[in-house]
């Protein structure tokens, strides 16, 4: 057996200040100024590397998941065997300043995770309760050997969690400094890590072990994996980590392997260019090929030369289908087989034990977000008002769009959410201006549903126009805009609501979908897009999404039955209200593939 050490340094010192308590733990943050962070990746003899890949260099504070607090990310590739085992060190150099006497960070809520997100195994977790100077803490599985030269990410997860409830003062101020440590011996055994059945692991897992295909949307280069349908949104493309953000469903909703010529996406491509279908592979090709022939098409493609042509043309293929060559062309377009979108699941069931399509609604799967698993309704509940005041007081017709007072966020998370009685519920729609809702039929059916749901904070940050792509929107809603007098907090706390505007517009297929999400009435945006037919029920009706109008305390963004994303309907109108929510994420999948035939089922 050979073995070999490789050693990864990372030293980490963060300074902690407390700044007010106003969640039901103390608020914690760390200051600029008073921070001092050092990552130091070194390695030590042999082959083989272990390299720093990322660190978010997040300001501590507590958080209700390790997602939320500072995360290090780390390239390990073994070429010692064909496998190989790992042991990593956490080694404690110090803890708090010398002459503290009390217990400062050595406290439960001072947590560690080390992760293999490669394959969603856990090489354990801890607390640095019962640390001193010069502890060693080990971490290891037997769950899983490295394969030779393949390339693993590890992340350390470094995080205070807040949902203990108890952040003792003495942990204000107190720096600390790790080393980690990675230990590799070769096997001539392979171990083979079974498939997670946790649901945000299973997911990380379908996406981190799919090949990957670079897209590119205003801009910002994205990673997909298209054989799963799933792609990593680079937290709206704040990350220089292409694989650092939430992980999310995108595409049509086709239902089958298909080959590519038979495809949604290129049908609506050739409809675009040619008015029709493609009857066959060769049809595909030969048409696309004769297309794009500079010598004689260059005219139509927009040249005035054939010279020019060839020059502008793998620019021409990158903007309309994100690939800058002919053959990458044919075979994206004709030759490839494309995958169906797997993203349903029972939800909300009369049965757990029996879970069908009679004792269970389908919901869908939008991704994973801050380790937890979000989704929707596959319908929405009715046309309603986002808020319209008449529904908390008959004399009243007043209305604004501050989502703490809304009469649609109050109906979600009260008559919905606890499943009783029937609703009359107000709009100031002339033709629609009263629906009937019977809560014991399309609410929240029980106490094992509503155990399953997570709380969550809901980002309320505003924009003024649709005239934005979807990174952009994205840091919108995390922003801290709203209009002018608006004194509402720009988290609100809850536990369902409804899709942000980047929930719709990421949803969308990158590969052909280039339009800022004011235009998404596009064919080639809402004809890839499975959460069009959802919001639109099949282009049928406009839907609303959480966010505020920052320009108008009257407005807030929805979706037009065309497709396309607007910034402002006023919020006293009936449209589609599908639910969102977060699962907990101790969920683990009992069976099913996510298929429209076989959706997840959960174990409750």
């Amino acid at each position: 057996m050979k073995k070999k050490n490789i050693i990864l340094l990372i030293i980490a010192i963060v300074m902690f200040i407390l700044v007010g308590s106003t969640m039901a733990y103390f608020g914690w943050s760390s200051s600029a100024e008073n921070k001092d962070q050092l990552v130091d990746v070194t390695v030590a003899g042999g082959t083989g590397s272990c390299d720093k890949l990322s660190d978010n260099n997040k300001l501590l504070y507590p958080t209700s998941t390790r997602e939320k607090g500072r995360i290090l990310k780390v390239t390990t590739k073994q070429q010692m065997a064909t496998n190989a085992f790992v042991t990593w060190n956490l080694v404690v150099n110090s803890i708090n300043e010398t002459t503290l006497t009390t217990s400062g960070l050595k406290h439960k809520s001072f947590k560690y995770e080390l992760v293999n997100d490669t394959t969603g195994v856990s090489y354990g977790t801890g607390s640095f309760e019962n640390v001193t100077n010069g502890t060693t803490i080990t971490l290891s599985t037997d769950k899983e050997t490295l394969d030779y030269n393949k390339e693993y990410t590890f992340i350390l997860y470094l995080w205070i969690d807040g949902t203990i409830g108890n952040n003792p003062l003495d942990m204000t101020n107190q720096p600390y400094n790790f080393d980690l440590n990675c230990n590799i011996t070769g096997t001539s055994t392979k171990v083979t890590p079974p498939v997670p059945t946790n649901m945000v692991q299973y997911i990380r897992y379908l996406y981190n072990n799919a090949e990957k295909k670079t897209v590119t949307n205003n801009g910002i280069n994205y990673n997909t994996a298209p054989s799963v349908r799933l792609m990593s949104d680079r937290l709206g493309g704040t990350t220089t980590d292409l694989e650092g953000g939430n992980v999310r469903y995108y595409g049509n909703p086709q239902s089958e392997i298909v080959p590519a010529w038979q495809s949604d996406r290129t049908s609506i491509l050739a409809n675009k260019v040619f008015g029709s279908t493609f009857t066959s592979e060769s049809n595909c090709s030969s048409m696309l090929t004769a297309l794009t022939t500079c010598s004689a098409n260059y005219s139509a493609l927009g040249f005035s030369s054939a010279s020019e042509c060839e020059a502008g043309l793998p620019a021409l293929l990158k903007s309309m289908t994100n690939v800058s060559t002919v053959s990458e062309l044919i075979t994206e377009y004709c030759t490839n087989d494309t995958y169906p979108l797997n993203n349903y699941i029972y939800f909300n069931c009369s049965d757990y034990s029996n879970q069908s399509s009679s004792t269970c609604e389908t919901w869908r799967i939008i991704g994973i977000f801050d380790g937890k698993v979000k989704i929707m309704r596959n319908n929405t509940i009715g046309e309603l008002a986002w808020d319209y005041d008449k529904n908390d007081n008959s004399s009243l017709t007043t209305y604004d769009n501050n989502w703490h007072t809304a009469t649609l966020q109050k109906l979600l998370n009260n008559s919905y959410y606890n499943g009783t009685g029937t609703i009359t519920y107000y709009n100031s729609n002339s033709a629609n201006n009263s629906v009937s809702l019977n809560m014991n039929n399309i609410g929240i059916k029980n106490t094992a549903t509503r155990n399953m749901i997570s709380e969550t904070n809901w980002y309320l940050g505003g924009w003024n126009t649709s005239d934005s792509y979807s990174n952009q929107i994205y840091q919108y809603e995390r922003g801290t805009q709203k209009c002018s007098g608006c004194t509402y907090e720009i988290i609100w706390k809850g536990n369902i609501a409804l899709p942000y505007p980047s929930d719709y517009s990421y949803s969308s297929d990158f590969s052909i979908c280039n339009n800022s999400i004011g235009g998404y009435n596009s064919n080639v945006c809402f004809g890839t897009n499975w959460m069009y037919p959802i919001m639109t029920a099949d282009g049928a009706q406009e839907s609303w999404l959480l966010t505020p109008r920052s320009s108008n305390s009257y407005i807030a963004w929805n979706v037009y039955s065309d497709g396309g994303v607007t910034g402002g309907s006023y919020v006293n109108n009936g449209y589609g209200a599908a639910p969102v929510l977060y699962l907990s994420s101790k969920l683990e999948i009992e069976s099913g593939d996510g298929s429209s035939s076989n959706p997840y089922k959960l174990n409750a």
